[in-house]
Formats: structure tokens, sequence, C-alpha cells
């Protein structure tokens, strides 16, 4: 089911939270929505359930207006970072719940629960207690439970927050499997870029209750179209240039401008730290340097190069590059991973 958000605006207590959003989540796609804490993507979430209605805008399920249509006649799941599961019942009990509350029959709860637990492999934990279960288990349970009567729309909330970075990894493969597997479309809300890049098909990026960007992984990774997106989503090296003689001008040396710059036009120059090589890749610009930071942690070299009194980050894998503080070394940026910004 394709979901639109046209001219969605909205505030809580006199404080604008989104403004004039417009967003559309294609069929069967897995979106997810990246942000700090206070942005808005939660609010979204909501608006989508129809847990809370829009000051202005209105909210389509393919083509349809569901503005003023309630949560429970939305066929939309949900599944929270806290779980909310009742502890009281076991998992089976848990998972057909909503089953239950529609009115379906026994034999058909018991069915169905079967087939989601084989989905989110907890097949012969029917008579579990919540107790009984891991942190990983319980949000398998939650999910399983969100997707029990069928829905069209599945709504995911910080889904891994509460879990340690092994379980994080897992069950964010296990989520994007059962996604897939089911077909349904899917929004992912998150603070966590790795997460927000690894999981979604496309990923829109959010910033005090606008969208930066939108656009598949790869784009909004290599191609940041704002500085807030170049600078929230991994770490980069952002620097001035201009633009003299078809050339830019760099504090580290000169790039071929191209037909896209005006001369005297000023550019950013965005450069990813593992961009930075030990060796030359096609063309490159070749920057020489000192080493004033380096630092080995989980297989990485990470470290600072000083260029002309220009530092610029760079990170490559343990075992690529041998140096130390203070060395000179020479390093290459293939032109085409370098990005600009005007």
């Amino acid at each position: 089911m394709k979901v639109e958000l046209k001219g969605i605006s909205h505030s809580f207590d006199g404080e604008e939270v989104l403004s004039d959003i417009n967003l559309e989540v294609r069929d069967g796609e897995m979106l997810g929505i990246l942000g700090p804490s206070g942005c808005g993507k939660t609010t979204i979430l909501r608006i989508v359930a129809g847990l809370i209605r829009p000051n202005s805008g209105g909210v389509l399920f393919d083509g349809k207006d569901v503005t003023d249509v309630p949560p429970e006649k939305r066929n939309v799941g949900m599944v929270f970072q806290s779980y909310a599961l009742f502890p009281h019942l076991n998992v089976e009990e848990n998972i057909g719940f909503g089953l239950a509350v529609r009115g379906k029959r026994m034999d058909e709860i018991r069915k169905r629960v079967k087939d989601l637990l084989e989905l989110v492999r907890l097949e012969g934990y029917e008579k579990r207690r919540i107790d009984e279960l891991s942190g990983g288990e319980m949000q398998r349970v939650a999910l399983a439970r969100a997707l029990a009567p069928g829905v069209d729309i599945l709504l995911l909330d910080e889904p891994l927050a509460a879990l340690d970075a092994k379980l994080r990894n897992a069950l964010k493969k296990e989520i994007r499997r059962i996604q897939r597997e089911t077909g349904v479309t899917a929004i992912y809300v998150t603070h966590d870029q790795e997460e927000a890049l690894s999981i979604s098909d496309r990923v829109a990026v959010m910033s005090r209750g606008k969208i930066e960007q939108i656009g598949r992984p790869v784009e909004i990774y290599m191609h940041p179209e704002t500085e807030f997106v170049a600078r929230f989503v991994g770490e980069i090296n952002m620097l001035d240039g201009i633009v003299k003689g078809g050339s830019i001008e760099t504090p580290v040396g000169s790039i071929p401008a191209g037909t896209d710059f005006s001369e005297g036009e000023i550019v950013k120059i965005l450069i990813r730290p593992e961009n930075l090589l030990p060796f030359e890749k096609g063309e490159c610009m070749r920057i020489r340097g000192k080493i004033v930071e380096m630092e080995s942690a989980a297989g990485e070299i990470r470290g600072k190069i000083k260029v002309n009194g220009a530092e610029m980050m760079l990170r490559r894998y343990i075992g690529e590059i041998d140096t130390k503080i203070g060395d000179e070394v020479e390093l290459y940026i293939p032109l085409d991973r370098i990005s600009f910004m005007k």
C-alpha cells in the first residue's frame, strides 16, 4: 500500500514540530526516517497511525484520504521501543490478542500465531511467559503481534533502541527479512544512522520538523544535499573552495571544476574520511601532509592529516596504512568520490 503525506504541519502547545511535510512511501518499501531526537519523526508515525490528527495537510493510503479515519480502521500495525507486551499473557495470547478482539475463531488464531512464530523464528514458543524471553525475543513477539491482523502498513518506532549492539544487528536483519517476505509497506524511525542506511530502501533525513533530503542510502551518504545531512550522516571533511580558471581551488589542492560551476563561485567540497586512499585509484587528487592524530579501534585506523594548515579526517582498515603521529604521508582522493555543495 502506498502512503502519502501532503502538506502535513503540526504543533504541540504552540510549538511547531512538523512543517509542510510532503512524503511518499512506495508500496512494499521500507522507508527509514532518520533524525535527532525532537525532529518530529515519531509524530509522523503517529499521524500515519491515526493517533494524531495533523493541524493541516492530509494522509492518503493508495490515494484515499484517511486523515479523519480512526486508528482501528486503518489496518496499521505498530512496533515500539518498549515492546508493549502484556506480561500476564503468554506468547500465543500476546500475538493473538488483536485477532481475539476482532472475534476470530480460536483455531484461526492458533494457525495464524503458528505461522507468525515460524516467520519470526520462534517456533515452539507459544506457551512461554513474557518474563522468560530475552529482549530480542520480546521484540520478535511484538513484531509478530503487529503483523497478526494482516496489516497493510507496519510502523516501527526505534524498535531496537533497548537492545545491545549484537542483538540490534541480528534483529535488524530479521526485521528486514520479514518485511521483504511479507511485502508489507513499512516506515522505520530511528536516530541511528547505520541502522537507517542498512535497513531501508530509501531514507528521509529530518531536522527541526522538516525533511532535509530523501533518497537511497548510497545517495544520502555519497551525495548529501544540505550541510545538515552531510554532517549528521557519517563523518565528513568539508572544505571551502573557489572556482578559478576551470579549477576549484581548496586549502589542500585543486580539483577540476567541470561545467557546473561559474568563475568566482564559492563551493563546499565534501570528502568522506574513507576516501583518503594510500594508493591511486583512477583520476585522483593528490595531497601531502603530516599525521597529527592516529588511533585504532574495531579493526580500523582513524586519524587526521594536516595539509597546508587544514586538517582532514581519514579512516582505513588496519593493515592498509602503516603510519604514526608526525609521519609525512601522501594520500589520494578519487575525483568520483568528491561531492560538491553550492
